[in-house]
């Protein structure tokens, strides 16, 4: 299928695979309609005026609050805590570890009678990331034609507009994450449940083991009699053994009673100092071989649930039907009509490693296959496939877990699109990273190519437009890299689009060389052109910080200055010295980029001074020493010294590479978070300390201080042709030389 550049007007683009939908995300700036599922990743499009989604704020919240559990016992103390601390509008965390009762005492709580209770309320089940948090509560509170994504800085717009009760259930954010959502909810009464706390303010309401009169009375309920007077101690033994944990003590009490055990029994196979271990030994002993079979289907899940058909499928058992009814018997598993998961018991001791099964690594493979054979069945409906986005993700991360990077890629691959149709983009987000973590560790470049276009659109929708450009960077790269002339432009065109940038697109597709310059141009926000002079050495010592910043933007085009500086100053080693092209990102992300014009890897002089030009764009200069706006159309510079030190933020490695008329490749090594590094003109001189240094493309090596040790080879002059250095800090910070068009 192809699809026109109807963003930029000048040409389309390929699209190799079968399109599955289309989602309108907004912005601030800027409505792009979201196309996925093609082989080469996501497609943006301007998104035309009169399809303008509309939202309106609905009358009373979706998703309103279910009844509580008709079964009621013990948990007043804590429903009081949390009735109080909604009436007092204090944000409220009732926590505790799983299967404690944390949805039993939340409902019953936002069931009780109050006014603070009688406003609207929704009750949201919530896991997963912050994004698909804040999507569920906008979707509960307004209405949307067609439905459609908000990028982030709107959808908190939208919500801080939102008064009432949100009660959020089974959050697992990090507590950073969890006070943005109390920010963009700011004037709504939450309360949320997790396992750990997340919210550093309001009310902590922790949840523990029942009183042991109330477990003796659960022991009683998993039996269906009351207890002889003789077990009422050992009844007390066995629930002060599970510290009074509810789901435990209801676990424990039905593998005995299916294996015809006596509470005296159970109560002494749990009196040892490892109760937990005690308890799992017996569970698996009475499963038999197919109950084991099927603990182990559900094994790589997690603590997720798995639809039964999945589930039947994968674990393979004969008379599945009658294995599952005795596995829900003893509560080996539990039931969520028509899914499942493993009991607490079981759940926690495989989230710490524990095998039910010796074939746990087939069966694993089993539900890899069988899941990614369902997604390409189910390709063309994302709502069936996201029935299993907690399975999915879950499975994922185990495939991860185990080196199943290739089946990962292919799963991952084949429901990501679901994730974004149904807007779901903090799980998509998962999706990628996890793909992009496998394409990695396989060497799949063009996986990982595609991950990388996938995140970068991502990222621009969401309005992360410094984020998204340098990823869509990265993709590009490597694309052209690949040979993917196709894939490369299909990025490239992503990022005009979001960027509503014609003059980026038309400039891409002529200039495809620089393809690496222009993504550090939008992400940084600073491109800089770099005259070279006759001789002179820096006069700043690296790390030393910009002295003299000026606005010459009314001084002359940007063509005159450049042509002036460059008759001004010869090379030694012959050859015209050309524009130095440099771009900086101001916000800690993106990349560095030089394009040495005519410039060879030689060792030259240079004159001390280096002028920085911002290209037409509403861009902005910064330094210590004030900054610079340039208006559309124009261009604007500033002088600094030749040798200017900035932060680059890299976190894993650093690579030097050659190319014909430059050295090989000489040393590599690490590059610490937020080190200095220093930029020197292309041509860099001859060492401080006596040794030659080789040009690296406008980048001069770190400082000693950094891992990586100045190149230790000199690279003597080339006759003619033009050459490639660049040194590449990890996947989202490079800068680099690439050779001038012309």
């Amino acid at each position: 299928m192809a699809l026109g550049a109807g963003a930029v007007g000048e040409r389309g683009v390929s699209v190799a695979g079968d399109v599955v939908g289309s989602l309108i995300v907004t912005g601030d700036n800027n409505n792009v309609n979201l196309v996925v599922g093609a082989q080469q990743g996501a497609l943006l499009e301007q998104l035309a005026r009169s399809r303008t989604p509309v939202k309106r704020r609905r009358e009373g919240p979706v998703r309103s609050v279910p009844p509580a559990f008709a079964d009621s016992l013990d948990r007043d103390c804590e429903v009081r805590t949390i009735v109080d601390a909604i009436s007092s509008r204090t944000p409220s965390n009732v926590l505790g570890p799983r299967g404690i009762g944390k949805t039993y005492a939340l409902l019953r709580a936002l069931n009780a009678d109050g006014p603070a209770l009688a406003e609207d309320g929704v009750y949201l089940y919530a896991p997963g990331p912050l994004d698909d948090v804040l999507q569920l509560m906008f979707e509960a509170w307004y209405e949307c034609d067609p439905p459609y994504k908000p990028s982030n800085p709107q959808l908190r717009r939208d919500l801080a507009e939102v008064d009432g009760l949100v009660a959020l259930d089974s959050v697992d954010l990090e507590r950073d994450a969890a006070q943005q959502l109390l920010l963009a909810a700011a004037g709504c009464r939450v309360v949320v449940a997790s396992r750990e706390r997340v919210l550093t303010e309001g009310t902590a309401i922790g949840l523990r083991g029942l009183e042991p009169e109330y477990a003796v009375l659960l022991v009683e309920r998993e039996l269906g009699r009351p207890l002889e007077e003789r077990e009422r101690g050992d009844a007390a033994r066995i629930c002060s053994a599970v510290d009074g944990h509810p789901l435990k003590v209801r676990e424990a009490v039905a593998s005995a009673r299916d294996a015809g055990l006596s509470l005296a029994d159970l109560a002494d196979e749990l009196s040892g100092d490892e109760p937990d271990a005690a308890l799992l030994r017996e569970k698996l002993r009475a499963a038999g071989e197919d109950g084991r079979r099927l603990l182990a289907a559900l094994a790589p899940f997690g603590d997720a649930t798995v639809g039964k058909e999945h589930l039947r499928a994968i674990a393979d058992v004969d008379n599945f039907d009658e294995v599952v009814v005795a596995a829900l018997r003893r509560r080996d598993i539990r039931a969520h009509s028509p899914r499942y998961d493993l009991g607490v018991m079981l759940a926690g001791a495989t989230l710490a490693g524990a095998t039910p099964h010796p074939d746990l690594t087939s069966i694993g493979s089993r539900a890899l296959a069988h899941f990614t054979a369902w997604a390409d069945q189910n390709r063309a409906r994302p709502s069936v496939l996201m029935t299993e986005a907690s399975a999915l993700v879950a499975l994922l991360r185990w495939a991860i877990s185990s080196g199943r990077w290739r089946e990962a890629i292919r799963l991952g691959r084949a429901v990501d699109h679901a994730f974004a149709l149904e807007r779901r983009f903090g799980a998509w987000g998962q999706v990628l990273d996890l793909v992009h973590a496998a394409a990695v560790a396989s060497g799949d470049r063009e996986s990982e190519a595609w991950s990388l276009h996938q995140r970068g659109t991502r990222a621009l929708c969401l309005g992360e437009l410094t984020a998204g450009s340098a990823i869509l960077g990265e993709a590009i790269q490597l694309r052209r890299e690949l040979g993917d002339t196709d894939g490369a432009q299909l990025s490239a065109r992503n990022l005009a689009v979001a960027t509503r940038s014609k003059w980026l697109w038309r400039w891409i597709v002529h200039h495809s060389v620089l393809l690496g310059i222009t993504l550090a141009v939008i992400t940084g926000g600073v491109v800089a052109a770099a005259t070279v002079g006759q001789s002179g050495h820096p006069s700043q010592s690296a790390g030393s910080p910009a002295s003299k910043i000026s606005n010459q933007s009314r001084s002359g085009s940007p063509s005159n200055q450049r042509g002036t500086a460059n008759q001004s100053g010869t090379n030694p080693g012959g050859g015209a010295l050309g524009t130095k092209t440099l771009s900086v990102s101001v916000s800690g992300r993106g990349s560095v980029a030089i394009d040495p014009g005519h410039g060879r890897c030689l060792q030259s002089t240079f004159n001390p001074a280096v002028t920085l030009t911002v290209r037409p764009r509403d861009l902005t200069i910064t330094s210590d020493k004030g900054s610079i706006n340039c208006a559309p159309e124009s261009t604007c510079s500033a002088t600094l010294p030749a040798q200017t030190t900035v932060t680059l933020t890299a976190s894993t490695r650093a690579f030097w590479f050659g190319a014909p008329g430059c050295a090989q490749p000489q040393r590599s090594g690490s590059l610490g978070t937020k080190e200095s590094v220093a930029l020197l003109s292309p041509d860099t001189p001859q060492g401080g300390d006596g040794t030659s240094t080789t040009d690296t493309g406008g980048a001069a090596p770190p400082s000693t201080s950094t891992a990586i040790p100045p190149p230790n080879t000199s690279t003597s002059p080339q006759p003619g042709g033009s050459a490639t250095c660049q040194i590449t800090l990890d996947q989202s910070h490079t800068v680099g030389a690439y050779p001038a068009a012309g």
